[in-house]
């Protein structure tokens, strides 16, 4: 998932702080964001809560495989395709 390209308050671009922002992570561990915020010149507390709130799932991505997915699952989901629906008629008044 990307960092959101503005800043949802003053509209200052921040989509392009993605690829150091992980890279000063990957290199700083648990470490504070301040030295990573004057170097992007970023002032505004704004622009700053939005990368410090920011979450990644990149991580914990893909845990589950289709082999854990229950067979119920997709047998009900057959059934219900398979039942004709009667057709739905709205009135407007």
């Amino acid at each position: 998932m990307l960092i959101p390209v503005r800043c949802y308050t003053c509209n200052k671009v921040i989509g392009n702080l993605d690829q150091p922002l992980r890279a000063w992570k990957a290199s700083h561990p648990g470490e504070d964001l301040q030295p990573f915020f004057e170097m992007a010149r970023l002032s505004r507390y704004c622009c700053r809560r939005i990368l410090l709130t920011f979450y990644t799932d990149d991580q914990h991505g893909h845990q589950h495989s289709a082999k854990e997915i229950p067979d119920t699952i997709d047998m009900r989901m057959m059934e219900n395709m398979s039942t004709p629906q009667k057709p739905r008629l709205f009135v407007c008044r």
